[in-house]
């Protein structure tokens, strides 16, 4: 059996797999170094971006006459049960309902806020739209109000809840952002499930009641 022998330009071709084998592998320890390196980054970020400590703001609202404050609650995150999903679900209505101010839906937001109303509170906002002075009469078609549902804090143990909501009033004519106020109503209700008229039922199938209604200006402390 004869021996083979190299080459010249088999030698170039091994030594050239040398040399491109050897920058592979410098490629591949460059590249882990980085992945390494950007790795330690990352966390020496996400423990930079830790707060040192929670800062929870709290509600806080002024009474109109006695000019008493009162801290509400925490504005935090929470979690929810089936009835306080659907609590919160039927006072964000009827805020919405209450304190919106539109000329071409106006008479749909006064009577889905009498239907979900006692009768107390029905004769109480009903006042705002009778007489002289009159809400529709002042505003007619050129002022609109607007509310932003900022937060909701209920208690199905005692059907009291407090809505933050920011309003904003200005002319519909106005290119503008308008006059924009943070408030807090503060409501009680319950679910009247006593007999009523299917037209009633139509608008309010469970029976949910407003039993009183309070709106104050927010302070943030």
């Amino acid at each position: 059996m004869s021996k083979s022998t190299a080459t010249p330009d088999a030698l170039d071709f091994e030594a050239s797999k040398s040399v491109m084998l050897a920058k592979s592998e410098h490629r591949a320890w460059t590249i882990t170094k980085g992945a390494c390196a950007l790795t330690g980054l990352s966390w020496i970020a996400l423990a930079l971006l830790m707060p040192l400590k929670t800062v929870e703001p709290y509600l806080v609202t002024v009474d109109k006459q006695s000019g008493q404050t009162q801290l509400l609650a925490a504005l935090n995150e929470t979690t929810f049960t089936q009835q306080e999903a659907l609590d919160r679900y039927w006072i964000a209505n009827y805020v919405s309902w209450r304190e919106v101010y539109d000329w071409y839906t106006i008479q749909r937001d006064y009577d889905m806020t009498l239907a979900f109303s006692s009768p107390n509170v029905q004769a109480e906002y009903a006042a705002i739209y009778d007489g002289d002075n009159a809400l529709d009469a002042e505003w007619g078609k050129r002022i609109k109000a607007n509310i932003k549902i900022l937060s909701i804090v209920s208690d199905v143990h005692t059907n009291i809840a407090t809505v933050r909501f920011e309003k904003t009033i200005k002319a519909t004519d106005d290119a503008g952002q308008g006059q924009t106020q943070r408030w807090v109503a503060t409501l009680a209700y319950n679910y009247n499930l006593s007999p009523r008229s299917d037209a009633e039922r139509l608008l309010n199938p469970i029976g949910f009641e407003v039993t009183s209604y309070r709106v104050d200006p927010e302070l943030i402390q």
